[in-house]
């Protein structure tokens, strides 16, 4: 019919389906790597201040994670090259920083009392 648009099937659609069904048979540990540590520093400052410290010790810029969006899977990519990018800083804050002892951290986590 003249002057409506026709029906055609959305290609971004399809490749999305494509990527979600790749990414749960060989890489959902990669994502929920970009889900937990973007997690971990979100609501924390201590925590960020920490891993800040760190990204200067070892002369890395200081941006913390970008959020991936299970919904936006184009989201996943940034996320993950952000994650490369950083590993010699996450290494070092989750394997060297964090076992030490505790008390000398700055990362004090306020208790809620309610």
């Amino acid at each position: 019919m003249k002057g409506l648009v026709p029906m055609v099937p959305c290609n971004v659609h399809i490749i999305h389906d494509g990527f979600r069904q790749g990414l749960s048979v060989y890489g959902i540990d990669a994502e929920n790597l970009a889900f937990d540590l973007h997690a971990w520093f979100k609501r924390s400052p201590c925590k960020r201040e920490d891993y800040l410290d760190i990204q200067e010790e070892c002369q890395l810029d200081d941006s913390l994670f970008v959020r991936h969006v299970p919904m936006r899977w184009c989201t996943l990519l940034g996320a993950l090259e952000r994650i490369l990018n950083k590993w010699e800083a996450i290494s070092k804050y989750f394997l060297e920083f964090l076992p030490e002892d505790p008390k000398k951290t700055k990362n004090r986590e306020v208790t809620r009392t309610e």
